[in-house]
């Protein structure tokens, strides 16, 4: 970032960019030095992890992970508060295969960037998430990646990980929805929620967004019909364990946060339409 703030006026030269990589190349290295596992997943690297998707017209070389240090996985890694966007379109014209690779913990770079976003240790300011841009670039390198499951976040679907994470319809969901409609209509392998119920739980002091909600079931309103709050009941008293029981406290909240969410909605459209009248 900082050479960044203090690049040269005018077109950048070589000399630039070659610092860029340089400093990527660092990064890249210290995320899969396993000294400093803390730095990345948090799960066990996946030695045997198999893929299960596979890249139509992409050399399979460029869809696993080759042992080399990806130098797009450490820009996307760093996140959008760290690295200028800029830099990431460099490197993705640079590196256009590595948008394809998966790295030791069987992430693709889009898996990263979809994850928490960043906030003040100071707990004085809260970063709003600006991720679109980078996921709107990841995408257009590898359109396929927002349906590619995320191995160590229990499978999910990018858009299921995003939302848990907060990220909001302007700030890539949007780009994530267009790249894979269908996804919408899927429930949440962990929460078993749908996208638009995740999308209604307060993550940490963030508020719940009413425009992705909103958004989310313009686009696919025939997903209420999938949600049976009988059916839901019913569950509650069958289910056993505690993943499950948690399952349970996470739909009897969206349940409630989507009525209010509705009724919200429906109160702001008629105040609107007095005050037009």
């Amino acid at each position: 970032m900082a050479l960044w703030e203090f690049r040269p006026k005018g077109p950048l030269d070589e000399t630039f960019w070659n610092k860029v990589i340089v400093l990527l190349t660092a990064v890249a290295r210290f995320r899969e030095d396993p000294k400093f596992g803390s730095q990345s997943s948090q799960t066990t690297p996946t030695s045997r992890f198999q893929q299960t998707w596979t890249v139509d017209d992409i050399d399979k070389e460029t869809s696993t992970f080759n042992n080399e240090p990806s130098i797009l996985h450490a820009a996307v890694a760093l996140g959008s508060l760290s690295c200028p966007v800029e830099v990431l379109n460099y490197v993705l014209e640079r590196f256009p295969e590595q948008v394809f690779q998966c790295d030791r913990w069987g992430r693709l770079p889009l898996h990263i960037i979809v994850g928490p976003t960043s906030w003040s240790h100071t707990r004085r300011r809260k970063y709003k998430p600006r991720g679109q841009k980078f996921i709107s670039s990841l995408l257009g390198g590898y359109p396929g990646a927002a349906k590619q499951t995320i191995f160590d976040d229990h499978g999910r679907y990018p858009i299921h990980t995003a939302l848990a994470n907060r990220h909001t319809w302007a700030g890539g969901v949007q780009d994530l929805f267009h790249a894979a409609p269908e996804i919408v209509t899927t429930p949440d392998p962990y929460t078993k929620l749908y996208p638009f119920q995740l999308a209604a739980i307060p993550v940490r002091e963030t508020e719940v967004d009413l425009d992705t909600i909103y958004c989310l079931l313009r686009s696919r309103p025939e997903v209420m019909k999938l949600f049976d709050v009988g059916k839901r009941g019913h569950q509650t008293e069958t289910m056993k364990g505690s993943e499950n029981k948690r399952v349970d406290k996470y739909s009897s909240f969206v349940f409630q946060s989507l009525l209010g969410t509705i009724a919200a909605i429906f109160i702001g459209g008629v105040v609107g339409a007095v005050f037009t009248e």
